[in-house]
């Protein structure tokens, strides 16, 4: 976290902020320890023994409960205690000064909802408000002395390019280190996994019959994880791209992150076209003091899964900065069929693979003068792993190399006309994977080779403006350009021939404006208008293959009471296809749907011979949508009880998708639900069947009746089914979003509940203008109507214990041949507890899936001799887990 000295030193003198000092100094504690009781007074205790001044805002520390500290323990080490299990963080702005802040209230790393009363939005405000000059810190500042802020010490935060500013229509979940730590989840995919708004779709420990595993995807809403934008520190990173355009975060060391903000909104105009579902900004260490080690095990409790992870993080501060390094070791072995009794084939295959992953982050911060910063970061990781997977071609062997570079930097200057920040970042991204598959035919060995990189440089000129009734208003200005790139390349091991290459490459230039204006506030407030936000910005951005377009966004923010926050947005986004679509690889595939277990499509054509066509489509077109949102905060009263609902409708016109994706997959597909229909051509000529052979890069016969090299056995197919990238002709999402958090003192400790919950109203796709909806909703490898995710903790002293509850809904697949069936709900129960030991010892016991739950049974027809027996997009095969996990700070 960025040190906010002037914005800490404002809001301690005029915003009800409590400010504890003493004259005293010294470097430690006194023997006796501080004993546990309510964290203001034991605050006030530490300032007292310490001799340091600490600011904190009065809200962050009312009804909150303090586990006390052990003696002869440093500042930091005090803190670590007094502060455990608080959601508290805090900040050494110099030898004598700490501030606090809460980081499940307030600030940018808020934990509920980044729009809930921000103290950013607080200091930033009153930071040019006509305060009388006499009221002074405890330090000798004037207010006016004070309101002299550098933009450069103002954070920018998720949702926002305005530094230092927090509008409030934006609905942004954040989760702290802590958050992750409690959640039992060894990597950052599997936490977000579980995250009811994310639909993984083929998660962190998800089954996969495609080529190999590309890594856990984010995917908001369910729209397509290349519609979701993932950040690093803010910044962009090359994609995952054999399967979309999408951040592999399995590369990120998990504990590394400082937080990790999500954006449930449409964002295009504030990050780009590919922010249509919202963002995910995972935020790494930047200031941290000391060295701490962890290490890791976990194990399944029925079979042979077992994961470590080891991991070594050190930072220090210094004058006007700091740097932190963090080093990660990651093994996990696979989880076979055979260890799970609801799978049913005659030959093993993984469920999850094997992988083993070295990763290192780096990031740096430093004041180069009274008005000039720099933050650089940068991010390595290297990953193995091997895979048994079967497809629908046969039993397919994986082995994949990846390796993954990040860097990027900001520099920031303050001058009287504004701050000018100048940011650049590249990265990239190199995959192979050598690919052993038995087929009916025999062996074939085929070696793909993935490269993608994102290069990119902004300006940016960030400054208050005009005063408002309500307090001054804030822009920022913006321009840059970026380039992408893909390389993908097939071998044929066999032959040593190259079977299919690709490099192209695609420059976005763009330009961006945002306007907070604050129209009303305390300084105007109104009978029902306590205050009134609005925040406009837009983005152009220019394609140099595709052409370009400008996107608006307006959000609104009323609050009518103190205790209720009312808020709503809407915007555009336009989308040129990916790369990847256009020029990418185009297969061809000819399968007998009986021989693969799938009934015919056409009865009464006799036995179905299908030509599956996958892959690009040179004649895409872009796509566009509209996003709209409405939202309430309440936190009544005194209480720490927040209440968030947020409603959500995202449409496309053209949405870009395969045919397969809203049915459930291919198999889903070819079983023939309405919805697929215009994609089928029955009963196709030996031109058409011809033609489709001549033109695709590959193409593959798993049936006798067929032969590729023989025009004479084309008349044989009986459909085609054109499953190639298509330009649907609308696609819409809509549903409400839940999150309530609660926090009161019991039993001497302190017991907090998060529940967070999604509920979707629709999910559908009308493939052709005219044709009947496709029903993606409920049904199966797609989004389910309701989520949930609720945790309650309670925490005292040295102790801290969870018990988390994960909720699936069931439903009822009416898209599937030859008839519907009914899938179950799935409740599952995680518990963990965390022990702190003297000597900045902890240790946490995590269960995940504690009553050894099987996913609902999924009935599925048998596809290359495999009843998978449950949905790998809505649950996961890993049974009971186990892991203890050890750590030392020094």
């Amino acid at each position: 976290m960025k040190a906010q000295r002037p914005i800490a030193i404002l809001a301690a003198m005029i915003f009800n902020t409590t400010v504890i000092a003493d004259d005293n100094n010294q470097e430690t504690i006194d023997d006796s320890g501080i004993a546990p009781q309510a964290l203001d007074t034991a605050l006030e205790e530490f300032a007292e023994r310490s001799g340091l001044q600490v600011i904190y805002l009065a809200d962050v520390a009312r009804g909150k409960q303090s586990p006390g500290a052990q003696p002869d323990l440093s500042d930091q080490a005090t803190l670590d205690q007094l502060l455990a299990s608080t959601d508290i963080e805090y900040e050494f702005l110099n030898d004598n000064t700490v501030t606090l802040q809460a980081i499940d209230e307030r600030g940018a790393s808020d934990s509920k909802n980044l729009g809930s009363t921000p103290v950013l939005v607080a200091q930033n405000r009153t930071s040019q408000a006509q305060t009388s000059t006499e009221t002074s810190s405890s330090s000798g500042e004037t207010i006016e002395e004070a309101e002299e802020i550098k933009l450069i010490d103002e954070i920018v935060v998720t949702g926002s390019n305005i530094r230092g500013a927090v509008p409030q229509s934006v609905p942004v979940f954040s989760f702290s280190a802590v958050d992750l730590e409690q959640s039992g989840y060894s990597t950052v995919g599997e936490f977000l996994e579980f995250l009811p708004q994310n639909f993984t779709g083929i998660g962190d420990d998800g089954f996969d019959s495609g080529v190999g595993s590309e890594g856990p995807a984010i995917n908001l809403r369910g729209l397509g994880a290349n519609e979701t934008l993932t950040l690093i520190n803010g910044r962009r990173v090359a994609s995952a791209s054999s399967f979309g355009s999408f951040v592999d975060i399995s590369a990120i060391p998990a504990t590394a992150v400082e937080r990790i903000d999500v954006l449930l909104d449409g964002a295009s105009a504030i990050y780009g076209a590919d922010a249509v579902a919202g963002v995910v900004n995972i935020v790494l260490k930047k200031r941290f003091e000391g060295v701490e080690v962890n290490a890791r095990r976990g194990t399944v409790t029925d079979g042979s899964h077992d994961e470590f992870r080891a991991s070594l993080t050190a930072g220090d501060t210094w004058g006007g900065g700091g740097g932190t390094i963090s080093y990660e070791y990651f093994e996990r072995s696979d989880l076979r069929s055979v260890d799970r009794d609801f799978v049913a084939s005659e030959t093993a295959f993984d469920l999850i693979p094997n992988e083993e992953r070295h990763s290192v982050s780096l990031a740096l911060t430093q004041d180069l003068s009274s008005n000039l910063s720099v933050d650089l970061d940068g991010l390595y990781s290297t990953e193995k792993s091997n895979t048994r997977r079967s497809t629908i071609e046969g039993l397919r062997e994986v082995d994949i190399d990846t390796s993954v570079y990040s860097v990027g930097g900001t520099t920031a200057g303050e001058f009287d006309f504004g701050a000018i920040e100048f940011g650049f970042g590249l990265s990239e991204r190199t995959a192979e994977s050598a690919q052993i598959l038995e087929t009916s035919g025999g062996l074939l060995n085929r070696e793909f080779a993935t490269k993608t990189s994102t290069d990119y440089i902004d300006i940016r000129l960030s400054s208050k403006m005009f005063r408002l009734p309500g307090g001054a208003a804030s822009y920022v200005v913006g321009a840059g350009v970026r380039n992408d790139e893909v390389e993908f390349k097939t071998t044929d091991l066999f032959t040593n021939s190259e079977l299919f290459f690709i490099n192209e490459d695609r420059d976005v230039w763009f330009g961006f404006a945002e306007f907070l204006l604050p129209l009303v506030s305390d300084e105007n407030a109104l009978i029902f208008v306590k205050e009134l936000e609005l925040n406009v910005s837009a983005r152009y951005e220019e394609f140099s293959d595709f052409g370009g377009s400008t996107n608006p966004r307006i959000g609104i923010a009323w609050r009518p009471l103190t205790e209720l926050l009312v808020r709503g947005s809407y915007g555009t986004s336009f989308r040129a296809p990916e790369l990847r679509d256009l020029k990418g690889n185009e297969t061809a595939a000819v399968i007998s749907l009986p021989e693969f277990g799938l009934p015919d499509v056409f009865p009464e054509l006799g036995p179905n011979i299908a030509l599956i066509n996958q892959g690009v489509n040179a004649d895409l077109g872009p796509q566009e949508s509209e996003s709209l949102s409405i939202g309430i905060i309440w936190e009544p009263g005194q209480s720490d009880l927040t209440v968030n609902l947020d409603y959500f409708q995202i449409e496309y016109d053209d949405r870009i998708s395969t045919p397969s994706v809203p049915l459930g997959g291919l198999f889903s597909a070819l079983a023939g639900p309405p919805g697929a229909l215009p994609f089928f051509s029955v009963s196709p000529s030996t031109a058409e069947v011809s033609e489709i052979i001549d033109r695709v890069n590959l193409a593959q016969s798993f049936t006798p009746n067929f032969v590729i090299d023989d025009p004479s056995t084309f008349n044989t197919v009986t459909f085609i089914f054109d499953n190639r990238k298509q330009n649907l002709s609308l696609a819409s999402v809509s549903g409400l979003d839940a999150r309530i958090t609660y926090e009161v003192g019991v039993f001497g400790g302190t017991l907090s509940l998060d529940w967070n919950s999604s509920y979707l109203f629709e999910n559908e796709v009308v493939p052709i203008a005219g044709a009947d909806p496709i029903i993606a909703l409920n049904t199966f490898g797609n989004p389910i109507d309701f989520q949930s995710r609720a945790m309650v903790t309670w925490s005292r002293q040295s102790f801290t214990g969870n018990l988390v509850v994960n909720f699936i809904d069931g439903y009822s697949d009416t898209t599937s041949a030859p008839e519907d069936f009914e899938v179950g709900s799935w409740t599952t129960f995680d518990a963990g507890v965390s022990f702190l030991f003297p000597a900045d010892i902890s240790a946490r016991i995590s269960i995940l899936n504690l009553l050894d739950e099987d996913p609902p049974f999924v009935s599925l027809p048998t596809v290359a001799d495999v009843i998978l027996g449950y949905d790998p997009a809505n649950a996961s095969p890993r049974g009971r887990f186990v892991a203890l996990e050890l750590s030392k700070r020094w």
